[in-house]
């Protein structure tokens, strides 16, 4: 992640740095914003699931992702990333749990 930069996103997406600029702040702010879509989904296809279901579906979307978390979680050395992805992390399976609970 601390290699990428946002002109490499921006050539990879085809948009200009300006369009980039536009949505997000910086990379931090669309990774964020990924990983919010993630959860999303993950809520929205549990409604209605049991306990164990929820599991199963949460571990099925970890393990089809498998890499890009692994290189999120392991590959980078970058102090600010690694507290910003424990932050959501923690924030959003608190958020997936409460969704349970009711």
């Amino acid at each position: 992640f601390t290699q990428i930069t946002v002109n490499k996103i921006c050539t990879a997406a085809k948009v200009s740095r300006a369009t980039f600029y536009l949505y997000f702040e910086d990379k931090y702010q669309l990774l964020k914003q990924g990983l919010r879509q993630f959860t999303n989904l993950i809520l929205n296809e549990s409604k209605g699931l049991s306990m164990e279901d929820f599991v199963n579906l949460v571990i099925h979307y970890l393990s089809s992702y498998k890499k890009s978390f692994r290189r999120l979680f392991l590959g980078d050395s970058n102090r600010e990333l690694v507290s910003m992805l424990q932050s959501m992390f923690i924030e959003d399976f608190t958020k997936l749990l409460n969704y349970l609970k009711k």
